[in-house]
């Protein structure tokens, strides 16, 4: 029994690994994404001349102006080039353009690989691995951008307070039990 959960611990740490990939240029027309298949094809021309399979795969993505990411988004029922780019989507990337204002925009994805080092493709099951990625992403991504676009799964992230570890406020890093944990946590 002992072998068999530890052979299946192995196992699923193995299929825990993404890769990056990117920053790769978003179409635009003027100041917004461009909305027509033929001009997105160009970003997934490009994606596919880097690693041959990637718009077909699954995993996480970020959309980023100026070197700040604006929304992070993942992909596991559909593949990154169904994901990235839909209308609800490019709205949002939009949204973000207009507050930065001639930026170019940048996608980064993130594809989970299988042990045998393959892009995972989608498919109807869910993803836990992917959710949690994308979360902790998210996290990352609001300390450096409180404007981030994404709102699902955010409340927590942008509301709970420790002091001196998440959304610090004025004077709380002063404490002498605060410090200890910022120097137990790395901080």
């Amino acid at each position: 029994m002992l072998a068999a959960k530890f052979f299946f611990n192995i196992e699923i740490n193995k299929d825990m690994e993404f890769k990056v990939h990117g920053p790769f240029d978003v179409p635009r027309v003027g100041n917004l994404i461009a909305r027509r298949i033929p001009d997105q094809r160009v970003l997934w021309d490009q994606v596919e001349e880097v690693a041959p399979g990637l718009s077909s795969a699954i995993g996480c993505y970020l959309f980023a102006l100026r070197g700040v990411v604006w929304y992070v988004g993942m992909a596991g029922r559909q593949s990154f080039m169904r994901e990235c780019l839909t209308v609800h989507k490019q709205a949002l990337f939009n949204e973000a353009l207009q507050k930065v204002p001639n930026a170019k925009p940048k996608l980064f994805l993130l594809p989970k690989i299988s042990s045998g080092g393959v892009f995972r493709t989608p498919s109807a099951q869910n993803h836990p691995v992917i959710e949690s990625v994308e979360s902790v992403l998210i996290g990352m991504a609001i300390k450096r951008n409180p404007d981030l676009l994404n709102i699902r799964g955010t409340k927590l992230l942008r509301d709970v307070n420790v002091p001196g570890v998440i959304n610090n406020r004025q004077g709380q890093a002063t404490a002498n039990s605060v410090k200890a944990l910022r120097k137990a946590l790395g901080l």
